[in-house]
């Protein structure tokens, strides 16, 4: 059995799922493929577990070469489709999504009750 940290380096299957996501969008745009970054990936899904858990919903701190992108949405089907189309709908997380300098990307996705609702994944994704 892994000790916790080296588990969190290694993307859950949603996290996976919206690694992919992400990667067919930023193909689809002519971006090349992001790789998973050991620290970015530990990170992002620590904070989505954090965010999650205290019923938060704001930006990490981290290093300036670091962009992120942060997004809750009720439990459904597709919905890393969705959070991904959120993205591209507004300017700034869009820029981020589709950076062409980007090489690396660490994704957080926690499921759970949030806020008063039932069933929400939060999504955190860093990029560098």
């Amino acid at each position: 059995m892994q000790p916790p940290e080296a588990a969190a380096a290694n993307p859950t299957r949603a996290e996976r799922t919206l690694i992919r996501a992400i990667n067919d969008t930023r193909a689809a745009h002519g971006v090349r493929r992001l790789s998973v970054g050991g620290t970015l990936q530990r990170y992002s899904h620590r904070w989505a577990a954090y965010l999650l858990r205290t019923s938060s919903f704001y930006h990490g701190s981290f290093r300036t070469d670091v962009r992120e992108n942060i997004a809750w949405l009720t439990c459904r089907s597709g919905w890393q489709r969705t959070i991904v189309n959120m993205w591209l709908n507004s300017p700034a997380h869009r820029d981020a999504l589709l950076d062409r300098s980007a090489r690396r990307i660490g994704t957080g996705v926690a499921k759970g009750r949030w806020n008063g609702y039932r069933c929400v994944r939060m999504a955190v994704t860093r990029f560098r």
